[in-house]
């Protein structure tokens, strides 16, 4: 760089940042973002891309196991024999939603769904 390139990105740095900053905020005004993040959007997010590429079956398998896991059994045991209120089953149906996220996460950074043939007779 010249030293009038230098000289140029030094005198403009307050300007060139402040245009930045406008620009992101008139960008943020544009789009709406949701208001919380949860265990639950985050695991349709990877659920829905492992449907997408035609891994149905992982999803239906790990959802139905989940699903009995936490939803019947642990809330059985802590409802009817441990005795526990209400909030224990929002705290099991959560964990379940972050176990559910995490196991998604995994299969979807672990590339064994690029081997699943959607279409078999092609």
């Amino acid at each position: 760089m010249t030293k009038e390139q230098i000289k140029f990105f030094i005198d403009n740095e307050e300007t060139i940042f402040d245009e930045i900053d406008q620009r992101l905020e008139s960008l943020g005004r544009e789009i709406e973002l949701p208001d919380d993040i949860s265990a639950e959007n985050i695991r349709d997010v990877y659920a829905g891309g492992l449907r997408g590429f035609g891994d149905t079956k992982y999803i239906a398998k790990y959802t139905i196991l989940t699903d009995i896991i936490f939803k019947v059994i642990l809330s059985y045991i802590c409802v009817n024999i441990l005795k526990f209120d209400l909030v224990s089953i929002w705290v099991i149906v959560a964990v379940q939603e972050c176990l559910k996220a995490i196991i998604f996460y995994k299969r979807v950074y672990s590339n064994s769904w690029k081997n699943i043939k959607v279409i078999n007779n092609l």
